[in-house]
């Protein structure tokens, strides 16, 4: 009889891990990004004598089998574009995040609301426990970060001048042929990895994907933008200075005079329009933060934390601490706030932007492309048609670019970028060194690389990690193996019933190798994780990796 309990006992274990229904445990993946390492995950789990199908589907269908709580496990992963932990955490594992998998867990909500107020030297702690919370709990199974891996072809362009950026989208202003005389009259042939089908928006504001950051990274001015290693700078951006309030929840910019919108006359030169103002700024980032601004608004939750935009007065600066008002006066001699109108001279119009709550992380957000500067005149117009890609796109006056330059000519085959000289102006070393820069449609890997290495292509980003040795021994190639916040991971269907119990999602772990999917996927080459944070702490002072306990 005791052996028939056993038996019973150890039946109910398996049935309750595998699932209620005939396909087992359902594994749920994205086709063409995620579906190698979910038959990975099916292998593992069948050896270990479970009944697994795999559902590899379209990106969409794959939303919505996880709104619907139709899989067991997902196979997902996270990129966080804009280099900061609140958004590698925030919409993964709070109760209330966008893209959360049914956690609600109060103590994880917890840490992760004290860490978005907290500074660096002390949120890395506190996104410490709230990766070993993760673990302990089973909420996910961490896989790996992968690289990124960019190609070009060195006797073509200058070494220096290639940037290794890790989330935000290559600046193409900086890039440079070895022979200067070639920069206003050689097209530059590049691949920014996206193909004409999956080109997304000129507003930036309408898509958050990689068609953002190549192109409106490069049409639109930001108040702040990233380094390549993730910490805010004022380089290159729109402000001349900027300054936080002690309590953290108002933020400072004093906006730059040199910089003027750029647009298309008939024959498709590039003309000046207006200087770009504070009036400007102020349009941008309120369409930005509000969810009914346009039809498919795609970013708003990267700015839901922005409460208000306001140009500030002279009584405003007035009431200013003496330290922020000497931050925002560094360097500038004469130093005067226009109220009104455009800043000339030593006037300059001051931006606040007061968040919902102390949140130093929404520099962050401000640096995303989808917080670039568009014309109010312009866009105001018809906010849902602005932007709007399509065969007139690029006739007279359907684009006004604030950035380093502007899209001039588009078909099926190719994206065609032209400097605008009226960016900056006062800043040559920020502006773009190539006057024409051809964006091809390369939408493989594999294609990508051999197009580099017939000459058609002078520089590629998106190259996959098994052309990495082959692209080495090509001496005219040089391919740089990049850091990336991109993260791979398991997440339970924690409303199934197969997962409820944390003994039953701790028991797949121990079935799960990280080292497999590296060595299949990725050639060998990618870094060991504890969540999607990991990337971003990987290598910063106090931090260590979190491991589930044995």
């Amino acid at each position: 009889m005791k052996k028939i309990l056993l038996f019973l006992l150890a039946f109910s274990l398996l049935f309750a891990v595998t699932g209620c229904k005939d396909e087992g445990i359902r594994i749920l993946a994205i086709s063409g990004w995620s579906d190698q390492h979910a038959n990975i995950v099916r292998d593992e789990l069948e050896t270990a004598g479970h009944t697994v199908t795999v559902y590899a589907v379209e990106d969409s269908v794959y939303k919505k089998r996880i709104k619907s709580g139709d899989y067991e496990i997902a196979v997902g992963g996270w990129n966080t574009i804009t280099g900061n932990p609140d958004y590698a955490m925030t919409p993964l594992f709070h109760s209330k995040g966008d893209d959360n998998n049914g956690i609600n867990d109060p103590e994880l909500d917890q840490l992760l609301e004290r860490a978005s107020v907290e500074l660096e030297e002390d949120y890395i702690n506190t996104y410490q426990q709230a990766e070993q919370l993760l673990l302990d709990k089973g909420y996910i199974l961490p896989l790996y970060a992968n690289y990124n891996y960019q190609a070009y072809n060195n006797n073509v362009l200058k070494e220096s001048s290639i940037r290794k950026p890790v989330s935000r989208g290559m600046a193409l202003e900086s890039l440079e042929y070895n022979d200067s005389t070639l920069n206003n009259t050689r097209p530059l042939n590049i691949r920014l990895w996206f193909s004409a089908t999956q080109m997304g928006s000129f507003d930036p504001i309408k898509k958050n994907d990689g068609t953002n950051w190549g192109l409106n990274t490069n049409q639109y001015i930001r108040l702040v933008n990233l380094t390549d290693d993730d910490s805010i700078t004022k380089e290159a951006s729109l402000s001349l200075n900027y300054g936080i309030n002690e309590v953290k929840d108002q933020y400072y910019f004093v906006i730059k005079n040199d910089t003027y919108f750029a647009t298309l006359d008939a024959n498709k030169n590039v003309i000046q329009s207006d200087l770009v103002t504070a009036e400007d700024v102020k349009f941008s980032l309120e369409r930005a933060k509000n969810r009914e601004s346009v039809k498919g608004h795609g970013t708003s939750s990267l700015h839901k934390y922005i409460e208000e935009v306001s140009i500030i007065t002279q009584e405003d600066y007035d009431e200013l601490s003496a330290e922020l008002k000497a931050t925002l006066a560094e360097g500038i001699t004469g130093f005067t706030v226009a109220d009104t109108g455009v800043g000339s001279g030593d006037n300059y119009q001051v931006v606040r932007v007061t968040s919902t709550q102390p949140f130093p992380q929404i520099l962050n957000y401000l640096a995303h492309p989808s917080a670039g500067i568009v014309k109010k005149s312009i866009v105001g117009d018809d906010q849902d048609a602005y932007g709007t890609i399509d065969d007139t796109v690029t006739d007279a006056g359907k684009i006004y670019a604030s950035g380093p330059y502007i899209v001039t000519d588009k078909d099926d085959l190719a994206l065609t970028f032209t400097k605008n000289p009226y960016y900056l102006t006062s800043e040559t070393e920020n502006q773009a060194k190539i006057k024409t820069i051809v964006s091809k449609y390369v939408p493989d890997n594999t294609a990508a690389k051999n197009a580099l290495e017939s000459g058609e292509l002078d520089f590629a980003i998106k190259i996959a990690a098994k052309d990495f040795e082959d692209i080495q021994n090509i001496a005219d190639l040089t391919i740089d193996q990049v850091l990336s916040n991109r993260v791979f991971h398991l997440s339970f269907n924690l409303t199934s019933d197969s997962f409820k119990e944390l003994e039953d999602r701790l028991a797949i772990a121990k079935v799960i190798n990280y080292q497999n999917y590296i060595a299949v996927i990725e050639d060998g080459r990618g870094l060991p994780i504890a969540s999607p944070v990991t990337p971003l702490l990987r290598g910063k002072e106090g931090y260590t990796i979190p491991t589930l306990a044995e």
